[in-house]
């Protein structure tokens, strides 16, 4: 439809029937067929609200899994209370945890704005593990002394 090359892939459980159809002869059928060009507008509109839906939820769901997989980095080595991570890129980052490079450059300023890490050329230092492990767990900021959580703020 948009006039540029298009590939698809398709495999079948029995024999199956290929056609092509080219942007002439599936204009010229939607004319024919007021019924296929409602069903393709209503399947186009489910796929970008499918879409803007699994974007939605995944951009929430990233902040907290950067935390997660600083905190086991940090770990992985049993440095105790203090971790620390060396010799990985904001890339290598963004790609643990399915985001840009530029996103994650953004939360990683913040993380460090809440005290709960320092970040440097490819040396990131957690002062508290604890803490952002909390952070992880959607826990942030940590409880106030009536043992009630005050809320996320930003994730």
């Amino acid at each position: 439809m948009l006039d540029e090359p298009a590939f698809a892939s398709l495999e079948t459980l029995d024999h199956a029937v290929v056609a092509q159809l080219d942007r002439a002869n599936l204009l010229r059928l939607m004319e024919t067929v007021p019924r296929l060009s409602l069903n393709i507008a209503m399947t186009l509109a489910r796929f970008g609200s499918t879409s803007v839906q699994r974007r939605y939820r995944a951009e929430e769901q990233t902040p907290l899994q950067l935390a997660q997989v600083l905190c086991e980095l940090a770990t992985f080595d049993g440095v105790g209370a203090r971790g620390e991570i060396r010799g990985l890129t904001q890339q290598d980052l963004a790609s643990m945890v399915h985001a840009s490079r530029s996103w994650v450059a953004t939360k990683l300023g913040y993380l460090e704005s809440l005290g709960l890490l320092d970040y440097r050329r490819a040396i990131i230092v957690i002062p508290d593990l604890e803490a952002l492990a909390s952070y992880s767990r959607g826990c942030w900021p940590p409880a106030a002394r009536g043992g009630r959580s005050a809320g996320n703020g930003e994730r």
